[in-house]
This record gives C-alpha cells, sequence and structure tokens, in this order.
C-alpha cells in the first residue's frame, strides 16, 4: 500500500543543484508563498516542498528554476507521520560578501554567499545635511554573522550595516546606507612637534594608515556635548582601532588634507572626524 510520503516524493521532478558547481542535489516541488504581495520584497518568494530525507546544503543557497535561492528553516508537514519538510526561499539577485569594517582594514577574505538587495527609501540626516542617500535591506541566509557597520556587498552594491536581524522565515536581514564603494586607500598622518634642534615646530609624518572614507552620518558618533560638531564638508575616515592618531594632526588621502577635529572607537575601528583644509 502506498503511503502519503510516497505519492507526494512522486511529484519531485524539479532538479536543484549546487549554485557553483552545478551538481545534482536532489529534487523538489516548487509552490506560490502565500504571504507574499506584489509590491513587496516577499513577492520574489517561493514554497520548496522535499522529502524528509532530503539534506539542504549547509550554506542554505540552491540554484533551481533558472535561479539561485536562500533557504529558510525547515518546517514540518504532517499528521502522525512526517510526510514532507517545506522551506521558503528568497530569490537571490547576486553573490554577496560580508567583512567587518575591521576585517576590510586588515585585507582579510569577506564572508561568501548569495544574497538579495532591495531599496527602502531615499532619505536625508537632516540634522546635519541635506544630501540623499540610499537606505537599502540586503537579505542573507540565515547562517551568515552580520554585526553592526560590516560591509555588505550584493553584486556592485554595497551598503553599510546600521542593523541586522535573524527573522521567523530563516533568512538574515540587514539595513544600512547604500555606500558609493569600499576602497582602502592610504591616508598618511601628519604632526607638528617641536624639534629641539631648530627651537621649533615642524610637521613630521606620523605614519600611513589603510583608510576607508564614510559619511559623516554613518560612523560617527558624539560621546560628549563638547564633541566638536558637523560642518558641511567634513568627514570620516575610518583606520585601525591601535592607529596613532590625535585630535590636531593633518591627513591627507589622494591629495587632499583634512585635520582631526575628533576621534572615536567603536565597531572595532578608530573613527576620524576630519575638516577640510
Amino acid at each position: 500500500m502506498l503511503k502519503l510520503r510516497d505519492v507526494s516524493r512522486y511529484f519531485d521532478r524539479t532538479p536543484v543543484t549546487d549554485p557553483v558547481t552545478g551538481a545534482l542535489l536532489f529534487k523538489a516541488q516548487f509552490n506560490n508563498y502565500d504571504g507574499s504581495r506584489r509590491d513587496a520584497y516577499a513577492a520574489y518568494r517561493r514554497i520548496m516542498s522535499v522529502d524528509p530525507a532530503v539534506a539542504v546544503p549547509a550554506g542554505q543557497c540552491v540554484r533551481a528554476l533558472d535561479s539561485v535561492w536562500l533557504v529558510g528553516i525547515a518546517q514540518a508537514d504532517g499528521w502522525e507521520e512526517l510526510h514532507r519538510r517545506k522551506f521558503i526561499v528568497h530569490q537571490a539577485r547576486a553573490r554577496a560578501s560580508i567583512v567587518t569594517l575591521a576585517g576590510c582594514l586588515a585585507g582579510e577574505e569577506p564572508q561568501s554567499t548569495w544574497g538579495d538587495l532591495q531599496w527602502i527609501a531615499t532619505t536625508t540626516d537632516q540634522a546635519a545635511a541635506s544630501d540623499e542617500f540610499n537606505l537599502m535591506l540586503a537579505v542573507l541566509p540565515g547562517g551568515v554573522s552580520v554585526p553592526d557597520y560590516s560591509l555588505v556587498t550584493v553584486g556592485n552594491v554595497t551598503l553599510l550595516v546600521q542593523s541586522s536581524a535573524y527573522f521567523s522565515t530563516g533568512f538574515v536581514e540587514a539595513r544600512g546606507q547604500q555606500r558609493g564603494d569600499a576602497n582602502v586607500l592610504p591616508l598618511a598622518v601628519t604632526r607638528r612637534e617641536f624639534v629641539p634642534a631648530v627651537g621649533r615646530h615642524e610637521a613630521q609624518a606620523v605614519a600611513e594608515l589603510p583608510s576607508l572614507q564614510l559619511r559623516w552620518q554613518e560612523l560617527f558618533k558624539y560621546t560628549d556635548q563638547l564633541d566638536e560638531h558637523f560642518r558641511p564638508g567634513d568627514t570620516v575616515f575610518a583606520v585601525p582601532e591601535g592607529a596613532d592618531v590625535r585630535v590636531s594632526d593633518t591627513v591627507t588621502r589622494e591629495g587632499r588634507t583634512w585635520q582631526i577635529n575628533g576621534l572615536a572607537t567603536l565597531a572595532g575601528v578608530r573613527a576620524i572626524h576630519a575638516r577640510r583644509l
């Protein structure tokens, strides 16, 4: 006598393969996701149904129906006897990478996966500047770690994560501001020091540091009422946490020079509030 599990397994006809190698992993059924709306990013989701014996790859990414899918957590389907496991799957847009600010400055290899990227809004931080920027949402597999202030790149778009959370669907959603680039470039630090031999202060090179240039609102935090406040044209550089930098030092990057007006430490880096000279 056929069991419900045997009957349902008969309809597993959609090949599911490894997204990189193309090797066949298993066969499954795909259905519409009931919770989606046409104007929401959940519209890119489906339900993947598999036999209970099927093992989903640890990376939680598979290829089927000419797309790569992020695989959420499993939901048991059966009464008295398990006959199916169902997953919410989200359509991935491109390859994705995740790296902390400190790791980026140190040249660490980013965590590699797949992901989707959705636009949330174009807005401004009116308290500081009128420049517009895009708020973005990255949808990633649930097994990845996305600390705050990580750099997440999906395809050719990078965002600096402000917050992330693991959702009941089994995906990690990370929100942040879209960045133009994430280029690590040298930052030359110069300091005026007294030279006894000549009897006066002279500018001397102190160090050359790896740096990321960020928008003011992305990183710097006020910790005291006496902190130097933002002015139009100010910027923030992220450098290694142990860097030898001081307020009143000057820094030069790509031929442009700034004075350091404030320093803060967060997310494993030293944040330099710099004002153009």
